[in-house]
């Protein structure tokens, strides 16, 4: 299914079962992708951060 609707970090926080805390450090780090409506409006698409969060990084893992 997919969730286009735009969600708050609250919302994300409990879908994915961490902090709100986290969401927003996963936001700083870009870990996560976000729509900033306003200067301190943060929205999220679910399906965008569930992709980004199930997908390594390309330097993760990676073994020199």
């Amino acid at each position: 299914m997919t969730e286009s609707r735009l969600v708050t970090a609250d919302e994300v926080a409990e879908r994915f079962g961490v902090s709100v805390g986290t969401v927003n450090q996963w936001v700083r780090q870009r870990r996560i992708p976000c729509i900033r409506p306003t200067r301190k409006t943060v929205r999220f698409r679910l399906d965008d951060v569930e992709r980004a969060i199930t997908t390594p990084k390309a330097d993760e893992g990676a073994v020199p």
